[in-house]
């Protein structure tokens, strides 16, 4: 029953949460940070999956979603914030969230950090 409300993948994320809280706190930030926003990242692509079926006119959405495009939508090229920006004016995702999200991915991106996680990395 617990599985079905989530959903297996939402499962197979516990591990690297517990990777996240580990290194949290062992006082290893940046690699909480990685490691915190890659759940994140799954849970938001996820999402925007479930967005994307529900959106497809074969499912009584607006739009055709046919033949090439799903692999579009849902390919390297389609960035944690590009979904971040299609799914809060779609009323998908609060202002609150986007908002942290962007905030996360910045920080995540930041030189600084993928140094500290590297320093972590080598030292380990």
């Amino acid at each position: 029953m617990i599985v079905a409300s989530f959903g297996k993948e939402t499962f197979q994320l516990l591990p690297l949460l517990q990777d996240c809280i580990a290194h949290y706190n062992s006082h290893q930030f940046a690699a909480a940070l990685v490691v915190g926003w890659s759940v994140s990242e799954a849970i938001l692509a996820r999402r925007w999956r479930r967005y994307c079926e529900a959106a497809s006119a074969a499912k009584g959405g607006p739009t055709a979603i046919k033949k090439d495009r799903p692999k579009k939508l849902n390919g390297r090229d389609f960035t944690a914030s590009v979904m971040v920006e299609a799914l809060s004016p779609a009323g998908q995702l609060s202002d609150v969230h986007r908002e942290r999200l962007d905030t996360v991915r910045q920080a995540r991106n930041s030189s600084s950090v993928a140094s500290a996680v590297l320093l972590v990395d080598a030292t380990s």
